[in-house]
């Protein structure tokens, strides 16, 4: 008999952090509906090097731009489908997120969200099996700064 860990329960947006990054408090909203994590960015390309590729992209936080260009040989390209059936190349990496007490490595297609209210979708390649979603609350593990 399989034992089950506790799921804790997340609200439908959370603040997340990446440690590899440098980034914290970064609003990420939950979806149920997508596969794969998003990450936004910019100035996605590919860099050849003496011995094998790099991917080169700029992360991108709704109210700031890092101006940091990040660097990471580990990567690959997958084909994802959007909400509205469309196929397009994207790239995809794995990095660090904290999201609670929950310290997970976990897959990140990038694209250019700048349309979108929120920098990231968490998808159920990270959410499953390790949270519940309750939709109708937001920031059950942080609160949002004051204006």
């Amino acid at each position: 008999m399989q034992m089950k860990t506790k799921r804790e329960i997340i609200g439908a947006v959370e603040k997340i952090h990446f440690p590899e990054f440098q980034l914290r408090n970064i609003p990420a909203k939950i979806d149920t509906g997508a596969d794969l994590s998003v990450l936004h960015c910019i100035d996605m390309h590919e860099v050849k090097t003496w011995h094998k590729w790099i991917l080169c992209f700029t992360l991108v936080d709704k109210k700031n731009h890092t101006g940091k260009e990040l660097q990471f040989s580990n990567y690959e390209r997958v084909k994802i489908r959007n909400s509205f059936g469309q196929s397009e190349k994207r790239y995809k990496v794995k990095t660090l997120i904290k999201i609670g007490s929950k310290n997970i490595r976990a897959s990140f297609s990038l694209t250019d969200r700048s349309a979108m209210k929120y920098p990231v979708l968490l998808g159920t390649n990270l959410i499953r099996g390790r949270f519940l979603v309750d939709v109708s609350k937001k920031f059950l593990y942080s609160k949002p700064k004051r204006k």
